[in-house]
């Protein structure tokens, strides 16, 4: 049985060819990895068909994707690697008084390869979704939200973090996405309890969550390392009034 895919092709082309048994089923498969201009994959699959996983899926990680009128909001997944440091290299300056301080690793599709494979075990465990924000054609990330931390047991609870591009700000984006982000974890992954902290001048930040329904719950000094300096934090959560535990 001959199988055919289409793979996004990136700068560098790699190139693999691969034989492995796999409970007794052989197959060889040439495909790539990072791709950015099209062209078609070609694989012979003998006694069963391929894994998922040779192309950035693992079978078992969720596999969300939500819509706007404006955006397209899912997981992240390996192939994101490039469109993530493209999204951090454009945006280093504007992000940098706002966000810890993170390494060149960032700008650089191969830093984020291991991370990425993290992040897919995160999703897979349901301790942590990390969404990318993208335009409709899923050409360019223009922001992120990343719902970490996740608590079950008696607390059902998680952290919220987001940044969106500097070119993309005071469109209503950002609350675009979050409103069908947040709708997710609360039906979908039933939290009861969102936290999401934002530094007091950070007023858009502030304006944005109101508007999304969290209520201020107190003010935390010296609470995270941001830009290389301990700074207070303004804490808000969002709960759920009508949760269910789902599961």
């Amino acid at each position: 049985m001959r199988q055919y895919f289409f793979i996004k092709k990136q700068d560098r082309l790699s190139l693999f060819i691969e034989k492995r048994r796999w409970r007794r089923k052989w197959y060889v498969a040439v495909f790539t990895l990072s791709c950015r201009k099209g062209i078609v994959m070609k694989a012979r699959v003998k006694s069963g068909g391929l894994k998922k996983e040779m192309f950035g899926y693992r079978s078992n990680v969720p596999k969300v994707r939500l819509t706007t009128d404006r955006l397209v909001v899912r997981l992240v997944h390996d192939r994101d690697a490039w469109r993530l440091a493209d999204y951090y290299a454009e945006n280093k300056a504007f992000l940098k008084p706002w966000e810890p301080v993170r390494d060149d690793s960032h700008c650089y599709p191969s830093g984020w390869q291991a991370r990425l494979s993290m992040i897919a075990e995160f999703h897979k465990q349901g301790s942590a979704f990390y969404f990318a924000l993208l335009d409709p054609e899923e050409k360019e990330i223009i922001g992120v939200a990343n719902f970490s931390n996740v608590v079950r047991g008696s607390f059902h609870a998680c952290y919220l973090g987001y940044s969106i591009g500097e070119k993309w700000q005071g469109q209503g984006l950002m609350f675009e996405a979050l409103t069908s982000a947040i709708r997710y974890m609360q039906r979908t992954q039933h939290i009861h309890r969102i936290m999401a902290n934002y530094m007091p001048h950070n007023q858009r930040s502030g304006a944005l969550l109101a508007r999304l329904g969290f209520e201020k719950e107190g003010y935390a000094k010296d609470y995270l390392l941001i830009d290389g300096q301990w700074r207070d934090h303004v804490l808000t959560a969002l709960t759920t009034p009508d949760w269910s535990a789902g599961r």
